[in-house]
């Protein structure tokens, strides 16, 4: 499985910020590096390949997105953007309208949908390359 580097993510924000006109301020480093470090390790004692991916790429959003602040502006954005590229990067893609991301990335950031609940849409919304 391949994972996010901690420059990646920072990358993402500063592009995602740049694009509009926010600035970017990495306010909390040492959580993207826990958040990432232990999404390599989340949910290793899964046999399916397939829901071992979904539950890492919950955790990664889930933690980017509600807990993590590790930028001054644009964590759900970021967090979208890393759980996108985590799952291309491992041959899956997100298939969801603009609308509906926006207003689950806000639940998520809310505290409003648990991990299961959270595993249980990205279940439905990715698929294999």
């Amino acid at each position: 499985m391949l994972y996010l580097e901690k420059e990646a993510v920072i990358g993402f924000n500063r592009k995602i910020t740049s694009q509009y006109g926010q600035p970017h301020v990495v306010v909390a480093e040492a959580n993207l590096e826990h958040f990432l470090e232990q999404a390599k390790h989340y949910a290793e004692n899964i046999a399916d390949d397939e829901e071992r991916l979904i539950k890492k790429a919950a955790y990664l959003i889930y933690h980017l997105t509600y807990d993590a602040h590790a930028f001054s502006d644009g964590n759900k954005r970021t967090a979208l953007m890393a759980t996108q590229t985590f799952l291309e990067l491992n041959s899956y893609e997100m298939h969801e309208e603009q609308e509906i991301l926006a207003s689950t990335m806000k639940k998520i950031a809310e505290g409003k949908l648990s991990m299961n609940a959270i595993c249980n849409w990205l279940a439905e919304k990715t698929k294999r390359k």
